[in-house]
């Protein structure tokens, strides 16, 4: 699949004229599969404004088919709510409009997450650099409801078959621009999601539209690779207090780092861990030496056997740095996690947290 291919699904709304028409010449393409459970959302959307008539099923269905009748009123269903075509799988799909969806799609999060909240999270501008673990932080990100209205995706590579083991994608995807598979893999859930994509990834040019446009990123989740970039970009949140968060995938487990700079301009970039190493020092790094930077980010004593003797292989047994698909997912449950604290403005304190399942399940005896 080539990394031009279209990221953003097409909206028909029903109610529409030119859309209807527009629609019915889309119907008549070929190949074309049709997803209609327009009824059954329906449905479900009164079950979930109704729980007092959940274990009443006769009473529920009645409710519901008022609930589809008044919704409906003199149109035709296939007149209501939104047609979403997405080009690249040919698939068209008959959805409730954006506020229905987002209370539908949502509506299991209640309580767990209290509706201010949600409210918050969802108009939460996030920026996210680098689509390896960071495709988890903003697939799980956009499962509970987040960043909705504006999410910006940036990596400038192109999904390769050795990605398959880390990243949630599949063969068909192999040449995709990251940044375009994940903006589908969001558009899939939420056919009205407001993303922004940077397929260039982030570079010393639009780093600043990256963090600034179309309004400040109220987070940065940072997953790059490239040393210089993570230590430029850090240096600019902080002069703009955008709290900076990342994951370190470690074996199994997960380092988790948060740079609430929003709170404290101050802080050192790290943590202070690269304490005496300029920009210039990173961007000159051999391998060796952007392998002990990066083990000075993770931080002594935390990474564990295995994992600091795979760094020590690269370019000798090891082509690249390992990482496995199990930590890469933990990487974003704990990274939307921590963003979803700053969006709401719940407790996040500063500093580095080690996610060890090794010492939490095998007792640190895995060597």
């Amino acid at each position: 699949m080539p990394s031009s291919v279209s990221a953003q699904p097409q909206l028909f709304f029903g109610n529409r004229r030119h859309d209807r028409q527009a629609r019915q010449r889309l119907l008549r393409k070929k190949n074309l599969r049709v997803v209609d459970e327009y009824k059954t959302a329906l449905s479900e959307l009164c079950a979930i404004r109704e729980p007092g008539l959940r274990g009443q099923p006769s009473a529920l269905k009645k409710a519901q088919t008022a609930f589809v009748s008044a919704h409906r009123g003199k149109r035709t269903l296939d007149d209501c709510g939104v047609w979403v075509y997405y080009p690249w799988d040919r698939t068209l799909v008959h959805c409730l409009d954006r506020a229905l969806h987002e209370e539908l799609r949502t509506a299991r999060n209640k309580y767990l997450i209290t509706e201010r909240e949600q409210e918050l999270f969802r108009d939460f501008p996030i920026a996210i650099a680098g689509l390896s673990v960071g495709s988890h932080a903003a697939l799980t990100i956009a499962l509970q409801g987040g960043g909705s209205y504006d999410m910006r995706l940036a990596d400038p590579d192109s999904i390769a078959p050795s990605n398959l083991n880390r990243i949630r994608s599949g063969v068909r995807f192999i040449g995709t621009n990251k940044a375009v598979a994940v903006a589908q893999e969001v558009y899939a859930m939420n056919p009205y999601a407001g993303l922004r994509i940077f397929s260039d990834g982030v570079t010393a040019l639009n780093m600043r539209r990256f963090l600034t446009k179309p309004k400040r990123a109220g987070v940065l989740i940072e997953e790059m690779d490239n040393l210089a970039l993570k230590f430029s970009i850090r240096i600019l949140a902080r002069r703009l207090r955008i709290p900076v968060i990342s994951a370190a995938d470690n074996g199994d487990g997960v380092v988790l780092e948060v740079e609430r700079y929003d709170q404290d301009p101050s802080l050192p970039l790290f943590g202070g861990r690269l304490h005496g190493i300029d920009r210039a020092a990173i961007a000159r790094a051999t391998l060796p030496e952007a392998a002990s930077i990066i083990g000075r980010i993770v931080g002594k004593g935390v990474v564990t056997p295995r994992m600091n003797a795979s760094v020590k292989a690269i370019g000798h047994s090891l082509y690249s740095w390992p990482q496995l698909g199990g930590a890469a997912t933990l990487a974003g449950v704990v990274l939307a996690y921590a963003a979803r604290m700053i969006a709401t403005g719940l407790p996040l304190k500063s500093g580095r947290t080690v996610f060890s399942l090794e010492k939490l399940l095998s007792f640190g005896k895995i060597q």
